[in-house]
């Protein structure tokens, strides 16, 4: 599973919203180049879920899925 499939996992999991810390804590992700990592998969989700019937949208206490 590449960084964007796990982050997905971890929205759709999340009882609430998650920050790009959170999420990069959860993957265990160590490198700021795999930090740019999430913040880039985040931000293709968020693309991706403009065409879905539901949203990747960020809130004031980080992203989550409506």
């Amino acid at each position: 599973m590449d960084i964007k499939q796990r982050t997905e996992a971890l929205l759709l999991a999340a009882n609430r919203a998650l920050t790009i810390k959170d999420i990069s804590e959860l993957l265990e992700v160590e490198s700021a180049e795999d930090e740019s990592r999430v913040i880039n998969a985040v931000a293709s989700l968020k693309d991706e879920y403009n065409a879905k019937p539901y949203d990747l949208v960020e809130v004031s206490s980080g992203y989550r899925i409506q």
